[in-house]
């Protein structure tokens, strides 16, 4: 059931992961997917409403927090999906433009972990990690204070 916890975590978070997506490209603009950020911002954006909504918003209901600790959960799920999702869309992108071609299907799925681990090196940066807690945490803060307006 639609709630305003769960409207403002899904806007709330999609605003904070879309601005992960450049601080990513400002600190790595030698990479691929700086030449074309919109598909990036679009993807952690999507990625964070959807968590938002169907992670966050329903938990604060469920959970009597302060929301730092669902807001850095909810930043973390993020992370995950966004990791697993551009990920997948790698190694489909590589399949696509046959450089894939006779591989065994194993190897389509090892690649994907492998760009994951690499996307994961990329996110290891303390600036990052600091920047993408603190949006977390201001999230789950908000979201847990609309809850309790709210109800």
């Amino acid at each position: 059931m639609p709630t305003a916890a769960r409207l403002v975590a899904a806007i709330a978070l999609g605003a904070v992961s879309a601005g992960m997506a450049l601080v990513f490209v400002g600190y790595y603009p030698e990479e691929p997917w700086a030449r074309n950020p919109t598909r990036l911002l679009q993807t952690f954006g999507v990625i964070g409403v959807l968590v938002g909504w169907y992670s966050l918003g329903k938990r604060v209901a469920a959970e009597d927090s302060t929301g730092i600790g669902l807001g850095i959960r909810a930043t973390l799920t993020t992370a995950f999906w966004v990791l697993a999702v551009v990920s997948i869309w790698k190694v489909i992108t590589r399949i696509i433009d046959d450089k894939l071609r006779g591989a065994e299907p194993m190897a389509a799925v090892l690649e994907v972990f492998q760009r994951a681990a690499e996307y994961f090196a990329f996110a290891v940066n303390w600036q990052i990690i600091a920047i993408a807690m603190f949006g977390g945490i201001c999230v789950g803060v908000l979201t847990r204070n609309v809850h309790h307006t709210w109800r």
